[in-house]
């Protein structure tokens, strides 16, 4: 029988508000008003017209008797408090009881919440001040920062009605190393300071460990490729990119999602060996194209004022070592000079025995890498050469 039904139900803590439904079976078609105190205190009053697929299963008609509130968030503070709840119309109670309200940790207008997930640390962050906007956070562990994350996945634990203000969620994988079977310490903390904003001890289960797959392709100096957590969803782990103890890139990877970064800035810096991936602390494999091309970046600039051409050239998958570089003006090798360590050369068209006009140029290392401009269009150098001082000088930096 009808009667036999439940007619609400209530769930009132999901962090930072309460949730449920509301029906009169009798009229299917009206939305009941709810009024939520807390503390003796009136803080909410809310209408039930979200769609819930088991009260339409139970009673019939659309469903949309739901509702998910939000609390004010300073009610948070770790210390359960009595909360009614009741409706407006009819004063019917729905729940009276004392209720948990999270430890919720704030800085200035900013408050957040981090806590223990089957496969990592989950959680969000809100600004009040700018409710829509995304808060870059860091993840510590043991005094180290992990890695810097933008808390912008939807979340059904911050429960705004809807649209961008839902976006405030994040869920990051387990560290490799917390999975020792230890307890560690993990700080949250706004980009930038110091203090930490949630802190808390976890001792993470061993057999909790995600499970990556997938591989990187390297090629003009970008990283991109596509890497899979074995049924983990939307979590993410810290992804480095590094040559011996040089750290180039540090990206943030979360499964699924098409991964294209640059490796460097504006030039190469001083590699101490191979590069390497490494995410969470696993290797992981690197190609360099179908031609091997991607082993190089390299890049030059022609001078017109001077003559002169500067350039850099560096395999990133050898040891780091002096190369060979040879400069071609119209299809002739005309100079030849060795790149150091850290890939720099430069030659003097002074020095080159040729003549203005020429149409292009290009550099070529020894391991026959071709280095041509980003363009690859012509170079048109119009200008008289300075008189050629030694033509075929060799130069040695």
């Amino acid at each position: 029988m009808a009667d036999d039904k439940p007619r609400h139900s209530l769930n009132p803590n999901t962090e930072v508000g309460l949730s449920g439904w509301a029906v009169d079976p009798a009229h299917l078609d009206r939305s009941i008003s709810l009024a939520v105190a807390v503390d003796g205190r009136a803080v909410a009053t809310l209408l039930a017209t979200r769609p819930r697929n088991g009260v339409k299963k139970l009673y019939g008609g659309d469903g949309r008797h739901g509702f998910v509130s939000v609390l004010p968030l300073e009610l948070y503070d770790g210390v359960a408090k009595p909360m009614r709840v009741e409706r407006t119309d009819t004063g019917e109670v729905l729940f009276d009881a004392v209720a948990p309200f999270a430890d919720l940790r704030w800085s200035g207008t900013v408050s957040g919440l981090m806590r223990a997930g089957k496969k990592g640390l989950e959680g969000w962050v809100v600004d009040r001040a700018d409710p829509d906007a995304p808060v870059a956070v860091e993840v510590w562990m043991d005094g180290r920062r992990l890695f810097d994350l933008v808390a912008d996945q939807e979340t059904d634990a911050l429960p705004y009605p809807e649209g961008p203000r839902r976006r405030h969620g994040f869920a990051v994988a387990w560290p490799g190393a917390a999975l020792d079977g230890a307890e560690h310490r993990f700080d949250m903390r706004l980009a930038g300071q110091a203090e930490a904003m949630v802190a808390i001890a976890l001792r993470p289960d061993v057999g909790t460990g995600l499970s990556w797959a997938g591989d990187l392709t390297v090629q003009d100096g970008r990283v991109s490729g596509v890497l899979l957590a074995e049924g983990a969803g939307s979590f993410a782990a810290p992804l480095l990119l590094g040559a011996g103890e040089t750290v180039l890139t540090r990206l943030w990877v979360r499964s699924g999602q098409r991964i294209d970064a640059p490796l460097f800035g504006d030039r190469p810096t001083a590699l101490d060996g191979p590069l390497t991936a490494t995410l969470d602390g696993r290797d992981v494999a690197l190609g360099f194209g179908a031609d091997g091309s991607g082993r190089w970046i390299a890049d030059w600039r022609l001078e017109p004022a001077t003559g002169v051409v500067e350039g850099w050239a560096v395999d990133l998958a050898g040891p780091p070592a002096p190369r060979e570089i040879t400069l071609v003006v119209d299809g002739a090798s005309v100079l030849t000079t060795v790149a150091g360590l850290e890939g720099g050369y430069r030659f003097d068209l002074a020095d080159a025995p040729i003549r203005a006009p020429f149409s292009e140029i290009e550099t070529i290392s020894a391991l026959k890498a071709r280095h041509r401009r980003q363009n690859r269009g012509p170079v048109d150098h119009q200008r008289d050469l300075p008189r050629r001082r030694r033509p075929g000088q060799i130069d040695r930096p």
